[in-house]
């Protein structure tokens, strides 16, 4: 069904002709929601810079998928329910929701165990501020690099501070300008001496109650 990452062979020609993509489904209208896609490994730049996508694709089946790289990206209007989502499988999330601007849906309940990049996952994604994601896996042997990861994501406050990020030796500009967030990450005190790039870390956040002598 899926070839070359975001390109589709239409499955009946009666509405389709020839090979299309995920912009012509926008374009005409096409509904996607209830394609299976459970054999499907590669997502990246899935949605990329369709601006007007915003269809419920919450019953995916994506529990195969490793690649999620610049999923969403540009996709200023998506805002949908991704909760349910099996994520155990994916290790690149980079850029996933990069100025994905309107985006705020529920991913607290994702699975990141393999995850190795999360760097500029949500750069841009202004109205995203999940409360909770201390329920993600960050631990030792996966995550190196989050750097940019909540970059201009100005609503973010949520609460992240019982992340493992003793194998992180990327957080520059982790915060860059967001501006809302003010979280407590003491706890990520023991895990800074492993730490290589940590530039402006804090920039333009809010006055942060960390204590990250």
């Amino acid at each position: 069904m899926f070839y070359n990452r975001s390109h589709y062979e239409a499955a009946d020609d009666k509405y389709v002709q020839g090979d299309w993509d995920i912009a012509d489904s926008v374009k005409y209208g096409w509904t996607i929601g209830s394609w299976c896609v459970g054999n499907v490994t590669d997502m990246s730049e899935l949605f990329k810079d369709l601006s007007e996508f915003n269809e419920d694709i919450s019953q995916w089946e994506v529990g195969q998928v490793t690649d999620m790289y610049r999923m969403f990206d540009g996709a200023s209007s998506f805002n949908q329910d991704l909760s349910s989502w099996n994520t155990s499988a994916v290790t690149t999330m980079n850029f996933m929701f990069n100025g994905a601007s309107s985006f705020n849906g529920n991913i607290a309940s994702w699975n990141t165990s393999a995850v190795t990049d999360m760097s500029f996952m949500l750069w841009g994604a202004s109205s995203f501020n999940q409360e909770d994601l201390s329920n993600w896996d960050t631990s030792a042997v996966t995550i190196t690099t989050m750097r940019s990861m909540f970059d201009r994501a100005s609503a973010f406050n949520g609460n992240i501070s019982s992340w493992n990020t003793s194998a992180v030796t990327n957080m520059r500009y982790m915060f860059w300008e967001a501006s809302s967030f003010n979280q407590n990450l003491c706890s990520w005190n023991d895990n800074f001496p492993m730490m290589t790039q940590m530039s402006s870390f804090l920039v333009l956040a809010a006055p942060i109650k960390a204590n990250l002598r």
